[in-house]
Formats: structure tokens, sequence, C-alpha cells
């Protein structure tokens, strides 16, 4: 079995939560190999980063002021025999998480798998509200879905699947100015490089937001306050 990476990025104010959801992803069936995690802290944290090392087989943690897309920093490091999966830090994962996804990239690695995304009904997206179909992480969902939008806080992919295209981690670093729209960045390349991104079947409830996360750090709120002309960006290329 090719090793399993985990990677995630936080935010300082959400240090109690983040160590709730390390707790969880350390619990998984299918543990991982190596966890990547990108603090954006303003100075490094000895209780984090022991916590970290207590947990997991080995770990590297990075500090700055970093956008939520840095949870793909270790992407052009990582080997492309890995299955590579991504994280948020205001989501509860069940302890089968990682066995379900790695089950679903096993029988598709052409394609990038998670719990949530968005469909359009045609290109170029004019509306981004009257033209979407959204798929929950959150919701029962009965059947796997093709979007346009996957939400990298809950997917996953074989690593060589994005590299034979090219992917770099630089591909962000063309948007500086739009560095936490990093599921609309991300999904922009995979659309171009005809990379599918399917949304597999669940169960409500399966995984959910912690209570009180989604206040106005969610990135989903600051996205709403422009009424998501950025996002439109992405999706009229």
């Amino acid at each position: 079995m090719p090793k399993v990476i985990f990677n995630i990025a936080t935010i300082q104010s959400r240090k109690k939560l983040f160590i709730e959801v390390l707790k969880r992803l350390s619990q998984q069936f299918v543990p991982c190999d190596h966890i990547n995690v990108a603090l954006s802290y303003d100075a490094p944290d000895r209780e984090v980063e022991e916590n970290i090392l207590q947990r997991f087989k080995s770990g590297t943690f990075i500090y700055g002021k970093f956008p939520a897309a840095k949870k793909m920093f270790a992407i052009d490091s990582t080997d492309p025999d890995t299955i590579f999966l991504t994280f948020d830090d205001d989501i509860a994962y069940p302890r089968d998480y990682s066995q379900d996804i790695i089950k679903h990239i096993n029988k598709n690695r052409d394609a990038v798998i998670g719990y949530h995304g968005m469909a359009f009904n045609f290109f170029p997206v004019v509306d981004y509200y009257k033209q979407r179909a959204i798929y929950q992480y959150f919701e029962t969902i009965r059947e796997p879905v093709s979007v346009h939008i996957i939400g990298t806080g809950i997917c996953g992919f074989y690593t060589a699947t994005l590299k034979e295209k090219g992917f770099t981690y630089s591909w962000f670093d063309q948007y500086p100015q739009h560095g936490n729209y990093n599921d609309s960045i991300f999904s922009l390349f995979l659309r171009l490089h005809k990379i599918p991104m399917v949304v597999v079947p669940h169960y409500g409830g399966w995984t959910y937001s912690y209570p009180g996360s989604q206040d106005e750090t969610a990135l989903w709120k600051q996205a709403k306050k422009d009424f998501n002309k950025t996002d439109l960006i992405f999706l009229q290329q």
C-alpha cells in the first residue's frame, strides 16, 4: 500500500480546537505515515509541536502567516507513490474517515476524491448562487457526483495523479491576493488539466463542523461577504 500523508493548516486562535482535531486524526483506523502542519502563528508553540510528535509517527511543521492553501505545502516534496489527504481545523473526522477515502481513491486513482463540492449547470458561471448545486460533507450524498469545485479540507488523491499533470505548490503563488480561496484555485487547475473531482457517497452527520467553529474566522463566511465575486474569477476561466 502507498504511504499515507496527512496535511493540515491552522490559525493561532483555533489552537484548542486544532488539538482536538489532531486527536481525532491520530485515532484513524488507517494511520498516516507522516503529518504536515502549517501553523499561521506569531511564534513557534512547543505545546502544539509536542502534541503532534506524541500522536503521530513523524511530523513536519512550519510557521508563518499563511493562507489556508498552505495545507498543501508538502506536495512538491511528496513521493508520487503516496496518498495525500488534506484536512481542515474545524471538522470532526470519524475514525473510519481515512479508511473510507483511501478505499475510494484506490478505486479511482485518476480523480481527486472528496466529500464536499459544487457543480454548476453551465459555463461561464455568471451567477454563483443560482447556477450551483452544493454537495455538503455533513449531509447525506447517496451517489457519486462529479463537481467543478472540490472542498480541499476534506479530500484526497494519489499524488502521482497531480504530479503527472505538473501540479506544484507554486500554482497557488500565482494568486497571492486570493490565498484563502484555495478550493477555487485548486479546482481551476484540476478543470484545466481534466482531472475529475468526485464527491463520494456518505451519510449525514458522519463528518460535521465542531460547535462554535463557524464564527467570523470561517473562510466560507469571509467569502460570502463579497458575494463570492472572487470565486467567479476562477469559474470564468
